[in-house]
């Protein structure tokens, strides 16, 4: 029906049963890093993804600064992911003794960045910064 397609597999006790898929489903795609920021740590659950089901977006990943981080230029959204209207993905605390604290927030352009003017504390080198958020394009 429309761009869900459906395929019959078998379900937990061993019997067949449909389950749907959403043809427009991206799958988990790398996102840009900014100068200075790289995954926490090598994990699959820590690598900065985005993934694009229909038009709802989610992003998903942990990074860490190895400079004085550029809060305003942390990692890219490629094309194709971005809103159309800068979108606050929330707040967040990163991990260091400092109390670094923030808003995220994902501009039209991609560049997922802290709030002008909504942080505090400082950012020393190997501070981590979860990155977690839903939106919707188009």
């Amino acid at each position: 029906i429309g761009d869900v397609g459906w395929r019959r597999t078998a379900g937990g006790s061993g019997s067949p049963v449909w389950v749907s898929s959403d043809r427009n489903d991206t799958g988990w795609v790398d996102v840009a890093l900014g100068p200075g920021w790289a995954a926490a740590r090598s994990a699959p659950q820590y690598q900065p993804k985005i993934r694009r089901v229909g038009s709802m977006v989610q992003l998903r990943g942990i990074i860490k600064n190895s400079l004085t981080g550029d809060i305003s230029n942390m990692c890219t959204v490629p094309a194709g992911f971005r809103p159309a209207l800068d979108t606050t993905l929330g707040a967040y605390h990163s991990s260091n003794t400092n109390g670094h604290h923030g808003e995220l927030v994902v501009t039209a352009a991609g560049v997922i960045q802290t709030g002008t003017g909504y942080y505090s504390g400082t950012l020393p080198v190997g501070s981590g910064i979860p990155l977690h958020g839903t939106w919707f394009i188009g």
